[in-house]
């Protein structure tokens, strides 16, 4: 319930702030479960990301050190969000959102920092992760305000989502290596057909 009145609220302060939104591909979110996938280039994506993808929920992994404040923690905690050790990963990184997956669940992962580094976050979360729990993943890019100051300044937010990516023949190391492969070469594929329809 906090989740749907969250998301509505949130929803209208984007449209107020910045008008409409260009999502492009929604017919491509296939149902629960699943993994979602971005690379995280600002914290407004994940706002974005749970608006256009409705009425689906997003689970999300948020550093530790959030949930500190009991008060802020149990929003986190309404919103989906679940606390995972960035550091010091232990069992738990793993088992707490394949459960969430095989529960029905969709769990947003959004790796951030170069694109080499978004690899090797790739391959140690998104597609291990999605083999465990034998779901696909969906990949998605954004594209729009960075912060406050441009949101406000009414930069145009497109998000397009691709097709998903099978899990169902990642049987070895190399497999897995593949499709982060194929991750990663979704994202491109999305900016390059992002930027061609803003060319238009």
């Amino acid at each position: 319930m906090f989740y749907k009145f969250a998301r509505s609220l949130i929803a209208g302060i984007l449209f107020l702030a910045n008008g409409r939104i260009n999502i492009q591909n929604r017919a491509k979110v296939i149902p629960a479960p699943f993994v979602l996938v971005s690379p995280h280039t600002s914290w407004l994506e994940i706002l974005y990301l749970g608006v256009t993808i409705k009425p689906i929920q997003i689970h999300f992994m948020a550093k530790e050190e959030l949930f500190k404040n009991k008060l802020f923690g149990k929003v986190l905690r309404g919103l989906n969000a679940f606390p995972v050790n960035r550091t010091n990963p232990g069992p738990s990184a793993l088992k707490v959102p394949v459960k969430l997956l095989k529960d029905g669940n969709v769990l947003g992962i959004f790796p951030s920092g170069t694109r080499k580094n978004t690899h090797n976050q790739l391959k140690r979360g998104a597609v291990t992760i999605a083999k465990m729990a034998k779901v696909p993943i969906v990949p998605a890019y954004y594209d729009g305000p960075q912060n406050l100051k441009e949101l406000f300044q009414r930069k145009q937010v497109t998000i397009r989502y691709g097709e998903p990516i099978s899990m169902a023949d990642a049987k070895s190391k190399e497999a897995l290596e593949q499709k982060s492969a194929v991750l990663i070469a979704a994202f491109d594929e999305l900016r390059s057909e992002l930027e061609a329809t803003k060319s238009k």
